[in-house]
């Protein structure tokens, strides 16, 4: 019997992430903490400007080291991701952790094919012949569901649609077999039938190779079909931290209440769709108190002070001081 893993896949202890700006040091991303197990999926959600983005490229390393300031620890199978040289973070990158970016037509190269580029990492981490890695891109290709995958590999980005651009990133991204993958809005700008496809082609990759998913994503329809465990993440902080099944039926802050509440699949027929006011707010304007107060229709007093993210009964973790006692409604009532 293969042993249970118990040590997580990935540790992130109090990381910060900071921007030199003209104005001096903003950080965006304070003492940000949480852990994910191999073969786990775990969804960070939360309104554009909360972080989410920020985070998942600080992992890796791709934040502009002159503009840059990072602090904390990210541990990924044991090795301390933030104190490698440059070279060493790119025996990880495209090996150990894949990556699928937000926009495939600006994060492929448009005067490569799509065969060279899945190729280009194959033969960076292995030591095979052109002509090998020229057929694990072909076969990637083919496993990420595009047809005539010995043809397409000869063309350009621009020659494929949307959805056919965003499967090639996939196979760029899983072509060396990661062992985490980190899927940064993997659906953004796609219709609603070529959504489904590539959260069902990631769910399916993710069980059968036991890759570990972070799924970065403001669309919570989305998180719900591919991720067992959710992180609400809001201005730069986690909110909260539970499974699926719980926050859907229970969530204890009410930021995460109103994110399940706005979404129309979750809203009664003909009524007035719920929002949260307001909008999240940037580095330097920053509530001293809880940061979420201003927005929030439940605040009290007491939530003018910072908030510690403390654990409750049924979740890992919620960063409000009166989650015991409020009853918010979730998705599923």
């Amino acid at each position: 019997m293969k042993p249970i893993e118990t040590t997580p896949l990935l540790d992130v202890k109090e990381l910060d992430v900071s921007f030199r700006t003209e104005y001096g040091l903003r950080t965006v991303v304070p003492q940000l903490s949480f852990s994910l197990g191999a073969g786990e999926r775990l969804a960070i959600v939360g309104e554009s400007g909360s972080g989410k983005s920020v985070t998942g490229l600080a992992l890796l390393g791709l934040l502009p080291r002159a503009t840059t300031v990072l602090g904390g620890q990210v541990a990924f199978e044991g090795r301390e991701l933030l104190a490698l040289p440059e070279a060493a973070m790119r025996t990880v990158r495209g090996r150990r952790i894949g990556m699928i970016f937000q926009e495939p037509m600006s994060a492929l190269d448009p005067v490569f094919t799509i065969g060279e580029q899945i190729a280009e990492g194959v033969r960076q981490h292995f030591q095979i012949s052109p002509k090998a890695a020229r057929e694990r891109a072909v076969e990637m290709l083919d496993q990420v569901g595009i047809p005539l995958p010995r043809q397409r590999a000869n063309e350009y980005p621009h020659q494929l649609s949307g959805g056919m651009r965003q499967r090639a990133m996939i196979a760029v991204a899983l072509a060396c077999e990661p062992r985490l993958l980190i899927a940064d809005e993997p659906t953004t700008a796609l219709d609603v039938t070529v959504q489904a496809q590539i959260l069902e082609l990631i769910t399916a990759l993710s069980a059968r190779n036991g890759t570990a998913i972070l799924f970065i994503s403001h669309n919570l329809g989305a998180v719900a079909d591919v991720c067992d465990r959710m992180l609400t993440m809001y201005a730069g902080q986690i909110v909260e931290d539970a499974s699926m099944e719980d926050v859907l039926q229970r969530p204890r802050h009410p930021y995460t209440s109103g994110l399940l509440r706005s979404l129309p699949r979750f809203s009664p027929r003909k009524a007035a769709l719920p929002s949260i006011p307001g909008r999240v707010p940037q580095p330097d304007e920053m509530p001293r108190g809880c940061r979420f107060e201003p927005r929030c229709g439940h605040a009290r007093p007491e939530c003018q002070s910072p908030q510690a993210l403390l654990h409750a009964a049924d979740h890992l973790a919620v960063r409000c001081a009166r989650h015991s006692e409020l009853q918010l409604p979730g998705s599923v009532q």
